[in-house]
């Protein structure tokens, strides 16, 4: 995906949920179609749908 940065996202795990972390990406990280503020994580508590940039699209299942 060429519209992808090489350093675009971090994802951590927690018992909560998943931390979702745009790492200062140009083209953006959106959760539910919302875009993150770039370097604010974010706790995904529930399933829901994960987009990098335009291309990359990844649904999210929380599993609890």
């Amino acid at each position: 995906y060429g519209n992808l940065s090489r350093r675009h996202v971090c994802l951590r795990p927690a018992a909560e949920g998943l931390w979702v972390e745009d790492l200062g990406s140009t083209n953006g990280v959106f959760v539910n179609e919302n875009r993150l503020t770039p370097h604010q994580p974010f706790l995904l508590a529930e399933s829901g749908r994960l987009r990098l940039a335009r291309d990359f699209m990844a649904t999210v299942r929380i599993m609890g």
